[in-house]
C-alpha cells in the first residue's frame, strides 16, 4: 500500500491556489495551502510535509527568502515560478531544491504530470 503524500502549496494567487489544491487533492494528495510564507514556515514547526510547492513571488517575503527558513524541508521543494529568467532558476538551482516549475507553461494535466515526477525524486528521510 502506497503512502498517501502530503504537499505544503504557498501561493499568493487565489485563483491559482484552489486550482492548484483542487487539482492535486483530487489526484490523491493531502494539500495544506498558504496564500502567506510566514503562515505557511510556522506550520512547518509541527508538520512535517513530503514536498512543499513554493510561489518565488510573494507579499510579505520571496519565496526564496521563505526557502532558506524552512531548513532541512527545502531539499523537497519545488519553486513556483513565471519568471523564466536565468538568474532565478540559478539561484532555485544553487539553493538545493529538487526543481522549478514555470507556471504559464502548464496545463493542468501537466501540471499535475511534473509534480509526479517531482514526487519520485524525493528524499527517501521525507516519506
Amino acid at each position: 500500500m502506497q503512502k498517501t503524500l502530503s504537499l505544503l502549496l504557498i501561493e499568493d494567487d487565489p485563483t491559482l491556489g484552489r486550482l492548484y489544491e483542487s487539482l492535486l487533492a483530487d489526484d490523491g494528495y493531502v494539500v495544506t495551502w498558504y496564500q502567506s510564507a510566514v503562515t505557511a514556515i510556522h506550520a512547518t514547526l509541527s508538520q512535517q510535509f513530503d514536498l512543499i510547492l513554493l510561489d518565488v513571488m510573494l507579499p510579505e517575503m520571496s519565496g526564496l527568502e521563505a526557502l532558506d527558513k524552512l531548513g532541512a524541508q527545502s531539499r523537497n521543494t519545488v519553486m513556483l515560478t513565471n519568471l523564466d529568467h536565468s538568474r532565478i532558476i540559478s539561484e532555485i538551482q544553487r539553493k538545493g531544491t529538487l526543481g522549478h516549475i514555470i507556471k504559464s507553461d502548464h496545463t493542468p494535466e501537466s501540471f499535475l504530470m511534473t509534480v509526479s515526477d517531482f514526487t519520485a525524486k524525493l528524499s527517501p528521510y521525507s516519506t
